[in-house]
């Protein structure tokens, strides 16, 4: 079976597969390895997204709907349902409305249903506004389904504030990811009629609920929202969006594009293939990428398209696909940090606001992308950049460290006969591993995913917190092991010590320039390869090597100063500088 169609048909990654595959795991043990694998994407964990709501009396109504729910039973769709017809009873004299609850019910299956109506009636009130359903719907869907859709709704205020500044009462507005319809929502505070709103989604569910939404927004106006179930990437690929009985709407239509679009989602192969014929700008494959593209199409030229992505869109290589498309056919407006947003991301969110339109003359659209610099970072990144370097990239091994797929079973607290100690992440610090608290019988034929046994047990090797936004590495000579909050590099370069090697990625000035250009939450084997390693001559090789091996053995914090000496010279970095770049460590070290 190809690697993609395994990846697919199992729910882990092509790389895992890939990584597998060449470790030449058997039929038996993969299947093993898949009813151990702790996988996101299969989790049935449930939570609240407490940021959607601001109002702390609906998530008490919510507790309560659950618990009835828990109780009697009810699976996701009957609770929906039941709490939807509760809200609008007082409006089901509008025909529409009446209809889209009329055409619920005849679908869902309910056991005892006019018992269950009255006890709804009680704990749900008409009066409870905004998104309620919408939140209701994101605490009864799993995390795994969460994560393969990558959809998380966005929070009251933050749809607000992207509405705010573009929205006029005559404003044509569209979110091509709806979802349950909070942009849409907050749109209306602004535009007078519903009939310039509109919305796509895939998920018939939260479509629905969109509908009803804004038929309870606008309830002194009888129509039908143009809200849609639909694939905004693949179905709209002609002259139009949709075939109104009043109007066909035209591609570049809109006003506004204002979405939260799907984050990484996964599809299947021939949904894959599609992407790539439809938008093969996109050499990523990735949904929010592809989103932002179609807006693109959807808005007018001059229109403004507003996206919520994560932050690595700014930094990452895999996103210089979208960053190029950006740079050449659109104009930033403007770029905003907004930290993380959604329960259960890790992933902080930046908002990306685009004139739909040529860039202007003489304006480099790429450097908006580079938000976490200054212009005196940029001048020392160019000034680093400079100076005769050579990188890793074809000079280094890299490995993962051991995933178990059962920590629990794998990973013992106290040592046994034959057991090694094991060292996570945060026992990574800079030229040192601390003490280990933990333990493990290194068996790599039962365990989720390995790097070849070889690379653990080199002579010299380097081993750096995958995890952080700071590079930390240390000096290994004792062949440990390390689990995967811990990663592995081997230099390949003979004439350039290890040692050596660890002392400059430890260094003030590398720390540095990876914080500024790269600003990332992992250290990316991609951004290692591109660091600008100093191409030192055999004296100054030396001094560093020397100085290394005292730090090692006597930990005196001269040495420290001494080695970052050495290689601020090397870049002949002068006194105001190194006040600089070591006074923005400093502060980068208090906001984490």
């Amino acid at each position: 079976m190809p690697v993609q169609d395994e990846s697919e048909h199992i729910g882990v990654s092509e790389a895992t597969i890939r990584n597998w595959n060449r470790l030449g795991v058997s039929e038996e043990v993969f299947a093993g390895k898949l009813t151990a694998r702790a996988n996101k994407r299969k989790s049935e964990k449930v939570f609240k997204p407490q940021e959607y709501s601001p109002d702390s009396s609906q998530l008490t109504v919510i507790d309560t709907v659950l618990h009835y729910a828990a109780q009697h039973r009810l699976v996701p769709s009957a609770v929906l349902f039941l709490t939807a017809a509760s809200l609008v009873r007082d409006c089901m004299n509008k025909p529409l409305l009446a209809e889209e609850i009329t055409s619920w019910e005849e679908e869902v299956d309910i056991p005892y249903i006019n018992d269950h109506k009255k006890r709804f009636v009680q704990i749900v009130s008409t009066q409870l506004h905004g998104d309620f359903l919408g939140l209701l719907y994101q605490s009864l869907l799993s995390e795994g389904k969460k994560a393969t859709s990558g959809s998380y709704y966005t929070p009251q205020s933050v749809a607000r504030g992207m509405l705010e500044p573009y929205c006029t009462p005559e404003s044509t507005v569209l979110d091509p990811a709806c979802g349950t319809g909070q942009f849409l929502l907050e749109a209306a505070h602004y535009v007078k009629h519903p009939h310039c709103l509109y919305g796509i989604d895939n998920d018939p569910t939260a479509v629905r609920i969109a509908r009803i939404n804004l038929m309870m927004r606008f309830p002194d106006v009888i129509f039908n929202p143009n809200i849609h179930q639909a694939d905004t990437l693949s179905d709209f690929n002609a002259d139009s969006l949709w075939n109104e009985k009043t109007a066909d709407i035209p591609l570049g239509f809109f006003d506004l594009v204002v979405t939260n679009p799907p984050w990484g989602s996964h599809g299947t192969k021939r949904e894959k293939q599609t992407l790539a014929k439809h938008y093969p700008q996109i050499r990523s494959g990735e949904s929010f990428s592809c989103f932002l593209v179609q807006a693109s199409r959807f808005a007018k030229k001059g229109g403004i398209i507003s996206f919520l992505l994560p932050e690595s869109v700014l930094n990452v290589k895999v996103h210089s696909d979208i960053r190029d498309y950006l740079s050449t056919n659109c104009q930033i407006q403007s770029l905003q940090k907004l930290g993380r947003l959604f329960t259960g991301v890790f992933t902080p969110v930046v908002r990306l606001d685009i004139v739909n339109d040529k860039p202007r003359p003489n304006v480099k659209t790429v450097s908006v992308f580079t938000v976490f610099q200054t212009e005196d970072d940029r001048l020392f990144i160019q000034k680093i950049e400079s100076c005769p370097t050579w990188n890793l990239k074809n000079h280094a091994k890299f490995a993962l460290g051991i995933v178990t797929g059962n920590n629990e079973r794998h990973v013992l607290k106290t040592p046994l006969p034959g057991s090694e100690p094991i060292y996570r992440g945060k026992e990574v610090t800079p030229f040192f591993l601390k003490q280990n608290a933990e333990y493990i019988v290194f068996q790599p034929e039962h365990y989720q995913q390995v790097a070849p046994v070889q690379l653990y047990r080199a002579e010299e090797k380097l081993i750096y917190r995958f995890i952080s936004q700071d590079l930390v590495f240390a000096y290994d000579a004792g062949q440990r092991l390390t689990l995967n909050s811990a990663n592995i590099m081997i230099s390949t370069r003979a004439d350039y010590s290890v040692k050596v090697l660890c002392a400059v990625l430890n260094s003030d000035l590398m720390r540095f320039f990876y914080r500024k250009k790269y600003h990332t939450l992992k250290v990316l084997r991609g951004n290692l390869e591109e660091l600008p390693i100093p191409d030192f001559s055999p004296d100054e090789h030396n001094n560093i090597l020397a100085l290394t091996e005292e730090y090692l053995a006597t930990k005196h914090s001269r040495v420290i100063y001494e080695m970052n000496r050495v290689i601020y010279r090397y870049f002949e970095i002068d006194t105001n500088e190194i006040r600089y770049m070591t006074g923005e460590l400093k502060q980068s070290s208090r906001s984490r």
